[in-house]
């Protein structure tokens, strides 16, 4: 007689990180406005699951300052501020500067043409006039831009603090024609890859990064002031 043989137990995938990754990318693109509540029960019928998921992706969300806990419990979506947005703005700026100055050093000719193609994207959606595909090839940009400086931990602190500045740039109502001079600016990055300039390319990151702090926060001003 066989012995049988046991099989292999089944894996539940955990569905709390799954429901932050979804309300988080919901929450940044407005389709939950500032002010408005997330009731657990609306929640629990929205992803199929029961209020204990539910409640650890509202703490996770919360502890990232994408909504508060009421007294009630009731889980109320935040605004970001200009004093908050201004402070993650200014980390971002160094940041993407130190990126682009070691991807200089980093990154293969091969990447650098890839960055390029990147580019193109950006420059095609926004001569088309297509505002939301222009600020998804931006982000593409950014984000290659980053991993090419081959520094993990920048990596992570980077995506955790785009993803406010892509929130403040919804609330801001940012338009593409604001951002027309940031075309020739990613140019001149890309120049100073080629060239293996890291300090020119973390000048110009930063200088880029500036203009694009500035049209955020005036935008946050004329929309909701501090």
């Amino acid at each position: 007689m066989n012995a049988r043989i046991p099989s292999p137990g089944l894996v539940r995938v955990k569905l709390a990180p799954q429901i932050v990754e979804r309300l988080r990318q919901e929450i940044v693109t407005g389709v939950w406005a500032p002010g408005e509540s997330l009731p657990a029960n609306v929640l629990s019928a929205k992803f199929g699951t029961s209020h204990i998921p539910i409640r650890e992706a509202l703490l996770v969300l919360e502890s990232e300052g994408f909504l508060r806990l009421a007294p009630n419990r009731m889980a109320i979506v935040t605004e970001p501020t200009i004093a908050a947005t201004s402070d993650k703005l200014v980390l971002l700026r160094t940041l993407e500067g130190l990126a682009a100055e070691l991807a200089c050093t980093q990154a293969t000719p091969a990447g650098i043409d890839e960055l390029l193609g990147l580019q193109g994207e950006v420059e095609r959606h926004f001569n088309a006039g297509d505002v939301a595909g222009y600020h998804l090839a931006n982000q593409v940009f950014h984000r290659r831009l980053v991993e090419m400086s081959g520094n993990q931990s920048l990596m992570d602190v980077h995506q955790m603090l785009t993803r406010h500045l892509e929130w403040a740039r919804v609330r801001s109502g940012i338009r593409t024609e604001l951002l027309s001079g940031a075309l020739g600016e990613h140019q001149r990055i890309i120049a100073c890859m080629r060239s293996r300039d890291g300090g020119g390319a973390r000048r110009m990151a930063e200088e880029h990064f500036l203009v694009v702090s500035e049209a955020i926060i005036k935008g946050l001003r004329e929309t909701r002031p501090d």
